[in-house]
């Protein structure tokens, strides 16, 4: 097991959420379908209250995705015969995905809304999953 091929995983998963969250990407849509401000939107108080709370839910998001690659390199040394990739796969397709639906579907928002938060949020999981399972696999 590569402790830095972990710590690689985990800083490319926060530069594919910068991008998959941000205006670049799918940002604005996820925005609208929490009902949340635009960041332009909202005053200068407002904007640094946020940044403060954001460099915790950053530190936190790190920590887990840390944990979440951590568990998959053993899996991926462990699960003999499958490639990476598949066992990323799979352990998106058996947990991840069904988490993340279960959270959607009891929010109060509209089906819309619900449709297009799950694709964002499962599709950003579903791109890292892969992705870590290919460099696990072939680098850690």
């Amino acid at each position: 097991m590569n402790f830095l091929v972990i710590l690689g995983c985990g800083v490319l998963a926060m530069i594919i959420g910068a991008l998959w969250y941000g205006p670049v990407l799918f940002g604005k849509a996820f925005l609208r379908a929490n009902d949340w401000p635009e960041w332009e939107s909202m005053s200068d108080a407002e904007k640094e209250v946020k940044m403060k709370e954001m460099k915790w839910m950053y530190l936190i998001q790190f920590v887990f995705v840390l944990l979440q690659v951590f568990i998959l390199s053993n899996m991926i040394h462990y699960w003999v015969g499958a490639s990476g990739v598949i066992i990323a796969f799979f352990m998106w397709l058996g947990f991840i995905m069904p988490t993340i639906a279960g959270g959607v579907i009891w929010n109060m928002s509209t089906p819309k809304k619900r449709i297009t938060l799950f694709c964002i949020i499962s599709g950003y999981q579903l791109v890292c999953m892969l992705l870590f399972g290919y460099i696990l696999s072939h680098f850690g």
